[in-house]
């Protein structure tokens, strides 16, 4: 089985726009359509994860630029570990409709 996502899956938006090309080229490219909702998974996931962070009070002994870029190499790693494993369900989710939208929708409960 090959790797679905790799680490620059959050924010690779060069390499999304490549597997939308291989998409719309080959209606039945499974493992583009795959891939592309895992990678938008993992962007959802990732701006939700930042969107948490910003919540928390900044301040105290641990405050510092380099506790921050460690707090999001860690965000991303549990975003790139969701969105592999599926653990919420969006990728399925996102494939399901990129199916159905191109007409060969198949029922993959």
């Amino acid at each position: 089985m090959t790797d679905a996502i790799g680490p620059q899956t959050s924010y690779d938006f060069a390499g999304l726009g490549e597997l939308k090309a291989k998409a719309a080229n080959d209606a039945s490219n499974d493992a583009a359509i795959k891939k592309s909702a895992q990678q938008f998974e993992a962007m959802f996931l990732q701006m939700m994860m930042k969107s948490m962070r910003a919540t928390i009070e900044k301040g105290g002994l641990f405050d510092s630029q380099a506790s921050e870029t460690f707090e999001q190499m860690y965000d991303q790693q549990i975003v790139m570990a969701m969105s592999e494993r599926g653990s919420t369900g969006l990728a399925q989710m996102v494939e399901r409709f990129i199916r159905q939208s191109q007409g060969n929708g198949q029922d993959q409960e």
